[in-house]
């Protein structure tokens, strides 16, 4: 996935090349995400590890984890506060 997919950034060696500064995706992450992005296309398929989880549960998870590692203010702490 990471080597052979049209418009992946080239790597050379796929096991080294992805560990390496100067090749691949370290070297150009834009171009991976780019690649990622515009190669995707809808489908009548849906995977979900847990299916109880909906957008907005999983939006809220990641506002909670992320408030987490971020330093607030009083009123920013209210706020994230809120999402329990």
């Amino acid at each position: 996935m990471f080597n052979h997919g049209q418009g992946f950034p080239y790597v050379k060696d796929l096991v080294n090349g992805l560990l390496e500064r100067t090749s691949g995706i370290k070297r150009d992450p834009e171009g991976y995400m780019n690649s990622i992005f515009y190669g995707q296309h809808p489908n009548s398929y849906f995977y979900i590890h847990q299916s109880n989880l909906s957008i907005d549960v999983i939006v809220k998870n990641r506002q909670i984890r992320n408030g987490l590692r971020k330093k607030m203010n009083e009123r920013e702490a209210q706020q994230w506060l809120k999402l329990f």
